[in-house]
């Protein structure tokens, strides 16, 4: 090609199908500055306003988008529900020789086995956040225990712990507790009495699955179960948004906000 330009990068969704379908969610498209995405038929197509001159770039320049369109999806949905795989792009020559205009297509198409599934959306997740956050290795490594949590692979009061002092470190490495909560609490817009909450359940109680040996004649009624799971949810997201802009002024994540589970 004279001048080749990459038109469109595709890629198919990939999803745990023992959880979640998105055969009846509702194609949409979103506009973002230099592409705009539409999800059609289960698939994802990455349509270019600018101009990219090799796959390989053009991959390059969605890659941290896709990224954080799934860790977004992932702490909402769990692991396995929303994953991006690259299947074609779609090039032009847009200077061809005398007769007409060169498209290339590169990969191959896949077509998905048709399963029985249990979840099944009435609508995708919108990339909302992709622009505004950050997997820094701390990010990533809650990020995972998370999904290994909801994956069934660790107890709820481990997880919950590990993230719980991953972001207390994040802050600074106070020696006194509270000196520690408080500079979580300011540094991630986090109220005191969430990061109490979550510090206390994480390591006095859990039942059977309990940390530490007082815990274990302490089980976790439905609600504890809940606000622990979800104060994590935003814990997380809330320090990818800070390692995206850490002097940003943000909205606090209170008790409220974790029962109202608002990301």
């Amino acid at each position: 090609m004279n001048d080749p330009h990459v038109v469109s990068l595709e890629y198919r969704i990939v999803h745990d199908p023992k959880h979640i379908e998105w055969s009846e969610a509702k194609d949409v498209v979103f506009a973002e500055d230099d592409f705009t995405v539409e999800i059609k038929n289960q698939r994802v197509f990455f349509r270019f306003t600018a101009h990219y001159t090799s796959e390989d770039e053009a991959q390059s320049a969605v890659r941290s988008y896709v990224q954080n369109w799934e860790f977004q999806v992932g702490l909402q949905c769990g692991p396995g529900a929303f994953n991006l795989r690259f299947v074609r792009s779609e090039m032009i020559d847009r200077n061809p020789p005398e007769g007409g205009q060169l498209v290339g297509f590169s990969g191959t198409l896949e077509i998905d086995s048709a399963i029985n599934l249990i979840l099944r959306p009435s609508e995708f997740p919108k990339p909302a956040a992709t622009g505004r956050i950050k997997r820094t290795p701390d990010v990533n490594n809650m990020y995972h225990r998370y999904l290994g949590y909801r994956a069934g692979q660790e107890p709820l009061p481990s997880m919950a712990y590990f993230c719980f002092t991953v972001l207390e470190s994040m802050a600074g490495r106070a020696r006194k507790r509270t000196e520690r909560r408080q500079a979580a609490a300011e540094k991630f817009s986090v109220a005191v009495d969430v990061l109490n909450r979550v510090g206390d359940l994480s390591s006095e109680a859990g039942g059977p699955a309990a940390r530490k040996q007082v815990g274990i004649n302490q089980p976790y009624s439905p609600d504890d179960e809940t606000f622990l799971r979800t104060a994590i949810q935003h814990m997380i997201f809330r320090a990818a948004e800070v390692a995206h802009d850490p002097d940003t002024p943000r909205e606090p994540i209170t008790l409220e906000t974790i029962r109202s589970n608002r990301i």
